[in-house]
C-alpha cells in the first residue's frame, strides 16, 4: 500500500500528533533538510526519473534521457 495515503485517499500522517520540532525546518529550507527518521513526504515530494525513453513525435526516433539523482534524493554512498 501507499506509505502516505490510506485506501480512502486521505493522508495517513496529517494530524498534529505527527508534527514536531524535527519537521519544522523542511518548509523553511524548501524541503532539503532531512529529518532523522523521515516518513515519505516529510519534506515534500521530489519526483525524478533516472531514465526516460520515448519516441520523437514527428520522426519516431527513440529519445533517451538519463539524469543523476538530485542532491536531496542521494544517499551518503551516492
Amino acid at each position: 500500500g501507499d506509505p502516505l495515503y490510506g485506501m480512502d485517499g486521505k493522508p495517513k500522517y496529517s494530524g498534529p500528533e505527527y508534527i514536531d520540532d524535527r519537521h519544522l525546518g523542511c518548509a523553511e529550507d524548501g524541503g532539503y533538510e532531512r529529518p532523522p527518521n523521515p516518513v515519505p513526504g516529510d519534506c515534500g515530494y521530489h519526483l525524478h526519473a533516472h531514465r526516460v525513453v520515448f519516441p520523437h513525435p514527428t520522426t519516431s526516433e527513440i529519445i533517451e534521457i538519463t539524469a543523476p539523482l538530485p542532491s536531496p534524493l542521494r544517499t551518503l554512498e551516492e
